[in-house]
């Protein structure tokens, strides 16, 4: 379900050492399909499952056998998507990530046992089912409306997007020249401890932190170069020069 028919060839590599554990994934796209488009596709899905993972837990009541592990899945499972990369080498779009490599046998154990249970729950046709009903995503305002925890030290504020972004599951992209001509950086740092707030009130928030004289807005339209709706970070002076439709405030 994950690799689906845009997918004409995958590579699938792990490495171990004493240290870390080295995963990654390189897909070869279909002819048809667009490199960019495939990549964001694929970015998102894993975003999908690890929200899929956490919404079937907080369904069901599993096995004590699997309890203490599980229960620890969902946060595994957002590690890892927070530290994998997504790029397009080449031909190919490149999926990777470097964790602890205590990591591989936590993720290993906790997918046992996470498929274990889902089948015995009767649920191991779902991904078949989901299959032959096509849904509509949801968009990114719907996306910026769920509830996000987002939590660090200090941050640039293009890592600090980043960071939104994968949380969220939704695409930001900064349009660095609107912000080189009001003379703001994406280099600048801050600190930000938001919990269970909606991620459009975080997204304001940490552009009030990098802009606190409001010059830095957000606006939400496709992209020209994959045709996704993306969150877009300019300036109020550019945003209005476009005509950009700004969300309400």
């Amino acid at each position: 379900d994950f690799d689906r028919d845009d997918a004409a060839g995958v590579l699938w590599s792990v490495h171990l050492d004493g240290d870390n554990l080295f995963a990654e994934m390189r897909v070869v796209p279909q002819a048809a399909s667009r490199h960019s488009a495939v990549a964001a596709a694929l970015k998102q899905r894993l975003d999908d499952v690890r929200r899929e993972v956490r919404d079937w837990l907080v369904g069901h009541a599993v096995s004590p056998y699997s309890r203490s592990v599980l229960a620890r899945y969902p946060e595994m499972l957002d590690v890892l998507v927070r530290y994998t990369r997504t790029a397009v080498v080449g031909r190919q779009i490149v999926l990777r990530t470097y964790l602890p490599s205590a990591a591989a046998h936590n993720l290993a154990l906790a997918t046992r046992l996470y498929l274990l249970e889902q089948a015995a729950a009767g649920d191991s046709g779902r991904a078949e089912q989901r299959d032959s009903v096509p849904s509509q995503p949801a968009s990114v305002a719907d996306r910026l409306a769920k509830t996000i925890t987002l939590r660090f030290p200090r941050q640039t504020l293009e890592m600090a997007l980043n960071l939104l972004a994968e949380e969220a599951g939704v695409p930001v992209k900064i349009l660095g020249r609107d912000l080189q001509l009001e003379g703001i950086t994406k280099n600048q740092s801050f600190g930000l401890d938001e919990a269970n707030r909606p991620a459009r009130d975080i997204l304001s928030k940490i552009l009030a932190l990098a802009s606190p004289d409001g010059k830095l807005v957000y606006t939400i339209k496709p992209d020209p170069e994959t045709g996704q709706e993306t969150i877009f970070i300019t300036t109020r002076t550019a945003a209005a020069a476009r005509g950009d439709r700004l969300p309400p405030p």
